[in-house]
């Protein structure tokens, strides 16, 4: 979030905007413990294109599979931007990220998970991020998945 929430605002950085969004529309309390709305998670919030017609399988063993329709072109997206995918184990309450698994025109991509990942459902979230990481998109969730 650090480097893709955003930008600083006067006193208010980039990791103070996420945490003010997030606690207000992602942390839900249900007596007696809070949850996550995950589907309302954002990793990243730009203004770059985003992902469509994304999708995640996992039918490789600790391998997550990506694939989406190349939008290069469309506004300010470019071919070259990178896919950067965010993982999120609940039970272990483990992240794992990549910041360029493919290009954006090469509509697919992989992501090995590690081996304690085997058999538990995972939360997933993409972006595309410029090359120079100065332009990206608000992130995508792309929902649950159980890892092969």
């Amino acid at each position: 979030m650090s480097r893709y929430y955003g930008n600083n605002q006067g006193e208010k950085s980039r990791i103070n905007r996420a945490m003010s969004y997030h606690m207000k529309e992602v942390v839900q309390y249900a007596d007696p413990e809070y949850t996550f709305a995950y589907n309302k998670v954002q990793v990243s919030k730009g203004y770059l294109p985003g992902i469509e017609g994304g999708s995640v399988a996992s039918s490789i063993a600790n391998t997550l599979t990506f694939s989406w329709t190349d939008n290069s072109g469309q506004g300010e997206a470019q071919a070259t931007d990178a896919l950067v995918v965010a993982v999120y184990e609940p039970l272990s309450k483990q992240w794992v990220y990549s910041l360029s698994i493919a290009n954006r025109n090469t509509t697919t991509g992989t992501l090995v998970l590690p081996p304690t990942f085997s058999g538990t459902t995972v939360e997933v979230w993409v972006l595309f991020a410029s090359v120079d990481e100065k332009k990206y998109a608000t992130s995508t969730y792309l929902g649950n998945v159980l890892v092969s």
